[in-house]
């Protein structure tokens, strides 16, 4: 039974990982050969702030995490359409559910063993201060603009750390850096 019940879930994690590959490929595929279907529909999707590109932006905030891309692209695209306040709050909920997937998933997909194979020792030297100072570490880690916030989450899904305890630092941390990446981009473009 055991053994019927591990092929399950590894014919489960294959079908995920086909899916997220095929997923990233084609998007990246449609941009690279047919850019200008992509900014057509980007444009009109995200004129006028209207709800769809709310919408939109807040699906592939959701989805990012599974594309390992951070989420100041998200940002700087959003700084063109969106009014500052609903930009921050879409973001900011994307980075949530992204980072909850990343915590509950990136194991099951199976993406850890990539992660451990070519940054060992940066990863491990992260498991030491996350097992020390949890809360700490995810806030500063959230809002470090050069650490991706993606390996604190799956730091913190392998070490099994509080889910609210996590969820809360990355609200922290990410809320800081948003506001000033949004209302720092804002200023910017003003001035233009």
């Amino acid at each position: 039974m055991y053994s019927t019940m591990t092929s399950v879930m590894n014919t489960h994690r294959k079908i995920l990982l086909y899916i997220w590959i095929f997923v990233v490929t084609s998007t990246f595929c449609l941009f690279l050969f047919r850019e200008d279907i992509v900014r057509t529909t980007l444009s009109s999707l995200l004129s006028g702030s209207s709800p769809s590109a709310y919408i939109l932006l807040f699906v592939l905030g959701a989805l990012r995490g599974f594309t390992l891309l951070p989420s100041t692209l998200l940002i700087v695209a959003g700084l063109l359409f969106i009014p500052a306040l609903p930009l921050f709050f879409i973001i900011l909920s994307g980075i949530i559910i992204s980072s909850l997937s990343v915590y509950y998933f990136f194991e099951y997909l199976k993406l850890d063993t990539l992660c451990n194979t070519k940054h060992r020792k940066f990863l491990d030297k992260g498991r030491v201060y996350l097992n020390k100072y949890e809360l700490p570490v995810i806030i500063f880690w959230s809002m470090a603009p050069m650490l991706p916030t993606d390996v604190i989450c799956y730091l913190s899904g392998t070490l099994r750390v509080n889910v609210y305890k996590f969820i809360l630092g990355i609200v922290i941390g990410e809320s800081i850096l948003c506001a000033i990446y949004i209302w720092g981009g804002k200023a910017i473009l003003e001035m233009f």
